[in-house]
């Protein structure tokens, strides 16, 4: 079977590519200081606004370390992204609340990432589309199964 033909050969290609066109469209983050992480956390508060989110929230949603978000909060802190409030009852814990630069941003990264989508979908009927999306959820299936039993495989072997 020629590289071609290799799935994972085209998803890699076009994830080369998807990164190529994002890194030409880098301007809005260069000049706003927004790293990819910044731009996760604010996606996450924008769509849990009206809730009560902490640093133990964003510790948990994306796997990092208290020391590793805690530095991030305080350059978003800097960089006038988010506010970090004292709640009632519980001085330690400090509610994480946007600042309207950070929702504008939001905005603008929003409108980037349909503008890509809008550019993917082109020319392609929707029926593809959605042949396409459930091919790639058996294949993300595929993959999710095998990391699961290479985890559990790992964990066997080990002593506890």
């Amino acid at each position: 079977m020629s590289r071609e033909n290799h799935i994972g050969f085209q998803l890699k290609s076009v994830m080369n590519l998807m990164c190529r066109r994002n890194e030409s469209n880098k301007l809005l983050q260069k000049t706003a200081k927004l790293t990819g992480m910044h731009g996760w956390i604010i996606g996450y508060l924008s769509e849990h606004q009206g809730e009560e989110i902490y640093q133990k929230d964003i510790e948990a949603r994306f796997s990092m370390r208290r020391s590793t978000v805690s530095g991030v909060l305080q350059l978003m802190e800097k960089n006038g992204l988010l506010v970090r409030e004292s709640v009632e009852g519980d001085r330690r814990l400090k509610r994480l609340t946007l600042t309207q630069k950070a929702i504008d941003l939001h905005q603008q990264v929003l409108a980037e990432i349909d503008q890509t989508e809008q550019l993917l979908r082109q020319d392609i009927p929707d029926e593809e589309i959605t042949a396409f999306l459930k091919t790639l959820n058996k294949i993300r299936s595929n993959l999710e199964a095998s990391v699961a039993s290479m985890t559990e495989e790992k964990q066997e072997g080990q002593i506890c």
